[in-house]
């Protein structure tokens, strides 16, 4: 299933008894905030990696 786009296998729903709040949904959340907090902070650069000398490591 899970090679077909979209599909993953998925636990049947909670049910707790009540009516009401069995029949409760949470739509999924926005997520566009983020990319908007993103869009607003500077994107540090960290640089080169460290450079070794070959010497560590060796006992």
């Amino acid at each position: 299933m899970r090679h077909k786009r979209r599909l993953v296998a998925s636990p049947p729903p909670l049910r707790l008894g009540n009516p009401e709040l069995d029949a409760m949904t949470v739509r999924e959340p926005d997520l566009a905030v983020y990319d908007e907090i993103g869009a607003t902070r500077a994107l540090l650069d960290p640089g080169e990696p460290p450079t070794t000398n070959g010497n560590e490591g060796n006992t």
